[in-house]
């Protein structure tokens, strides 16, 4: 690449590369959603524009510092994955599944690539500046959004909006939030974005309350969009939160003990005195769910309704709620059953592809086409992260794969006492990235999963230098 920095080096200029990398940054959650032209067979958008500009103008520049050669073999990975899964689709039934899985990878390779050279040519105190910055302006932009939509029901109309016309009106923890349509890519965004946050700032272990605040927020629409696996990385975070900051809170307001004795004295004090409201999906929610029944007969060829109140009257509340429940679900699945088939099946497919995958995307064509053992109703996606790749590419891509996060995570292990507490959180991130990336039904078509990864990789090698501010 020297002689194209030799011959068009003059043509870089570091604030304008730094100002598009912003603008890049700013549109991720938003993707294709923002001025979208169609010409053919593929979308052209502004995110997916500077995507491909940003890496080929990065080349003009000569970064800062030698990279690394385990940067190298992760880039040269991704790469290797987009090629493997080229030439197995040349063999797979179902082509466009698999074409269009074949477009993310070849993306999640250029994100990946892309974050490393602006490391490496930013500085990395400028880079985790920047995704500090506006990662917390990302995050506070969702945050307004999902207040908005989940509590005036006024949502952006999707693919699958339309489905809450099918749903109970009590259901509402179905609701899509910001263009996502479904509530657990609106989570995956969310925690993955508090991940950003969370490992671009390595003093944030010195702002415990900022942390809170975040987890908190975190906890709420984790409750409301029902979403098991987001309360299990709350909770991750809190333990990690409180792990790191007992020595801090002791130190830091053993001065201030008064105010602080007085502040939550008070507040017990309102909590046993005041008596508090709950609302349908904190308590009781047998009683709202039963409100919202409507029994109807026909009499003389007209529909009449009648309340809900006779049938608790004979019945009770308990058992009609549980029987309607059961109507409901008649010839149907719950979620969790539904995810452990998915996994079952997974694991049927790659044995059937004796552990070289079934190739890209076709996890969902066997599903479509009732090939595998265990029902899991119109659902055809993995929802699963780490089995989506060993089903679809095999141990193939799926060893090496798990070897990078192992050898960075190890790589900081080794110099964790140059800063523990980020150390810790860092550790929690990790587990965090595997968690939400069996929230979505796909994770390998969502961006926030290539950012994260060469973010996650990077924020391992600064536990090398010292110095972290």
């Amino acid at each position: 690449m020297n002689w194209i920095q030799n011959k068009l080096g003059n043509y870089f200029n570091k604030n304008v590369f730094r100002t598009l990398f912003i603008i890049w940054f700013l549109l991720f959650p938003f993707d294709a959603n923002v001025l979208p032209f169609p010409i053919g067979f593929i979308t052209i958008y502004p995110h997916l524009f500077l995507t491909f500009f940003l890496l080929g103008y990065s080349f003009l520049s000569t970064p800062k510092e030698q990279i690394e050669k385990s940067y190298k073999f992760t880039i040269g990975f991704f790469f290797l994955w987009v090629m493997y899964g080229m030439f197995f689709s040349l063999f797979v039934v179902e082509k466009s599944y698999a074409y269009y899985e074949i477009r993310s990878l070849i993306l999640m390779s250029v994100t990946v690539w892309l974050l490393f050279r602006v490391k490496y040519l930013l500085g990395a105190k400028s880079f985790f500046e920047i995704l500090h910055r506006f990662s917390i302006f990302l995050f506070i932009t969702l945050t307004i959004f999902a207040f908005f939509e989940f509590f005036t029901g006024i949502h952006f109309t999707g693919q699958y909006t339309e489905k809450l016309w099918n749903l109970p009106v009590e259901m509402f923890t179905y609701a899509p939030v910001f263009l996502y349509d479904n509530p657990n890519n609106f989570m995956s965004y969310f925690f993955g974005l508090a991940i950003i946050i969370f490992l671009s700032d390595f003093r944030l272990n010195d702002k415990p309350f900022k942390i809170l605040l975040i987890i908190l927020t975190l906890f709420f629409f984790s409750v409301v969009a029902d979403s098991t696996l987001g309360k299990i990385a709350v909770f991750l975070l809190f333990l990690s939160l409180t792990i790191n900051n007992i020595t801090y809170i002791t130190i830091s307001y053993k001065k201030n003990f008064m105010w602080i004795a007085i502040v939550v004295l008070s507040v017990i004090y309102c909590v046993v005195t005041k008596p508090l409201y709950y609302g349908p999906i904190w308590k009781n929610g047998d009683h709202y769910f039963v409100k919202s029944i409507n029994p109807v007969k026909i009499e003389n060829n007209k529909m009449v309704f009648y309340s809900s109140d006779t049938l608790v009257k004979y019945f009770g509340e308990e058992n009609v709620a549980l029987s309607f429940r059961n109507y409901q679900m008649s010839n149907k699945m719950y979620s969790s059953d539904i995810r452990e088939n998915l996994l079952k099946n997974g694991w049927y497919l790659t044995k059937l592809s004796n552990f070289i995958g079934v190739g890209p995307a076709q996890f969902r064509w066997y599903h479509q086409q009732k090939l595998v053992p265990f029902p899991t109703t119109t659902v055809d996606s993995p929802h699963d992260g780490l089995m989506e790749i060993l089903s679809q590419y095999g141990l193939p891509i799926f060893i090496p794969y798990i070897f990078i996060f192992i050898f960075y995570w190890f790589k900081s292990f080794r110099n964790r006492r140059n800063n523990l507490n980020y150390f810790i959180f860092m550790t929690i991130c990790y587990l965090l990235f595997f968690i939400i990336s069996n929230m979505p039904s796909a994770f390998l078509i969502l961006n926030i999963g290539w950012i994260l990864i060469p973010i996650l990789l990077i924020s391992s090698s600064q536990l090398l230098k010292k110095s972290n501010g």
